[in-house]
């Protein structure tokens, strides 16, 4: 084979080892890809895991306590000393009459034993016309003994009572949660969830599952 020749052969050859170095690159980069996107993956996945692990755990949590608490409330002797530690309360500096707070607290009490704060259509007004008083002073009863406003103290009346009634009614629980808002005065949807989480920490949705996993431990 003459000179000529064999720098043809030898250019050749370099070539062709050039483009298998390129390919044997390139493959190799397009291996560490994958496997760097599947280490990311799996990272993500891994996390996002953790997370509703811990969150499913604190939100089991809260809803012990909800439980407990209206076990709690429900007991005669525990709220004889919830109302004897507000009567203690009643004595707090007010321009109202003792007589006049003391007519507007019981008909407060006659108000929630009636689930009149069931109605869609109640508001400050016009609890205050029925119970003859003006705004002003059923606002300072409702701050002074209910440790509330007025907004607060039905949403907290209303959420108690259908918390109640998933708690003490399976049925509640097939239930669409648009008739759950209805159920207990809400006429929007969505305010109905926003004040349920506000109150519980959970959405309706996730305390009847809640409530379905008790019940089939139970069974």
């Amino acid at each position: 084979m003459d000179v000529t020749k064999r720098n043809e052969l030898n250019q050749t050859l370099k070539l062709i080892d050039t483009d298998n170095t390129k390919e044997f690159a390139k493959s190799n980069r397009t291996k560490y890809w994958m496997i760097g996107s599947l280490l990311f993956l799996l990272l993500i996945v891994s996390s996002y895991t953790l997370y509703q692990f811990y969150k499913n755990k604190r939100d089991y949590k809260k809803f012990i306590t909800i439980i407990a608490d209206l076990e709690n409330k429900s007991n005669p002797e525990n709220q004889q000393i919830f109302t004897e530690t507000v009567a203690e309360q009643n004595l707090i500096n007010s321009n109202i009459s003792d007589e006049k707070e003391n007519v507007l607290v019981s008909k407060l009490k006659s108000f929630e034993r009636k689930e009149q704060y069931l109605s869609a259509e109640i508001n400050l007004a016009s609890l205050s016309a029925s119970f003859n008083t003006n705004v002003n002073y059923l606002s300072k009863v409702i701050k002074k003994h209910k440790d509330n406003n007025f907004n607060g103290y039905i949403n907290k009346l209303r959420i108690n009572y259908i918390i109640n009634k998933l708690k003490n009614n399976p049925e509640y629980h097939t239930y669409k949660i648009s008739y759950l808002a209805e159920e207990c005065g809400y006429n929007s949807y969505s305010y109905f969830v926003n004040i349920f989480k506000q109150q519980t920490g959970l959405t309706p949705s996730k305390f009847i599952d809640y409530l379905k996993k008790e019940e089939s431990k139970q069974k």
